[in-house]
């Protein structure tokens, strides 16, 4: 009764049998009724009720002869370190983004340029029919370029939210990479993906990215030479239909 846990036993109908802080059975109540579980298995799953976060676990209780008799609810409130994960988060990704800004201010500065100097140029060459095709080709190009890494970068910069969805792995890899080009080139590494296809996964695509940036300037901060190489690929292992790792 004096540890912070909050501990239940319930019977397998779910009425509460013992609690070791009665003053909170109505907090318990709520989110039992949260929980879908079945209650012969084991599990640990967060929930969040009224703006805090729970760690719930659950295991099975059997009597002398081996069968199931009710069910072990151990609950913790992990409000403060979800808010220490998140700060801590937020704090990696500002380092990160201090150090990627430079990178992105000067991708955007090159296609712009470009820009500028060929809109000099329609002043004078307006009735070249030839010259008018060739901008437009380029402005088009160029314009997507910026859009593409504006996008990669406002995803990356955006706050942190932890809702799982299925996530195209190829996708994130490309984002990463439109944001690190600067320190790629800078460092005149060459960058094989051999990613090409989608590779999809059930996961966060904010906190992905995140990873998959830190993991990729990590090899470019590490390589102390000029023309380094940085290759991506994966391996999946499944057995049947259950995924065994990557």
């Amino acid at each position: 009764s004096s540890i912070d846990k909050l501990v239940l036993i319930t019977t397998l109908d779910g009425v509460v049998t013992y609690i070791n802080k009665p003053e909170l059975s109505n907090l318990a109540s709520r989110l039992i009724e949260k929980v879908e579980v079945n209650r012969t298995e084991v599990g640990s799953m967060e929930v969040e009720y009224e703006g805090k976060f729970y760690e719930v676990n659950v295991s099975t209780m059997y009597d002398e002869m081996g069968n199931v008799e009710g069910t072990l609810w151990v609950i913790d409130d992990i409000t403060y370190k979800k808010e220490l994960l998140n700060n801590y988060i937020i704090s990696e990704k500002l380092n990160m983004m201090s150090e990627i800004v430079t990178g992105v201010a000067h991708e955007i500065r090159n296609p712009l340029t470009s820009l500028v100097g060929f809109i000099e140029l329609l002043k004078t060459r307006k009735n070249d029919l030839d010259f008018i095709e060739k901008f437009i080709s380029i402005a088009s190009l160029e314009t997507g370029r910026i859009i593409n890494l504006l996008n990669s970068f406002m995803k990356f910069a955006k706050p942190v939210n932890y809702d799982m969805a299925e996530v195209d792995l190829s996708k994130v890899i490309s984002s990463t990479l439109d944001i690190l080009r600067y320190q790629v080139m800078k460092k005149n590494i060459t960058v094989v993906n051999n990613i090409t296809e989608p590779v999809v996964v059930i996961g966060n695509y904010d906190l992905l990215l995140q990873v998959f940036t830190n993991l990729i300037l990590n090899s470019i901060q590490a390589i102390n030479h000029d023309k380094g190489r940085i290759e991506i690929e994966y391996i999946s292992i499944y057995k049947g239909k259950n995924f065994e790792g990557v």
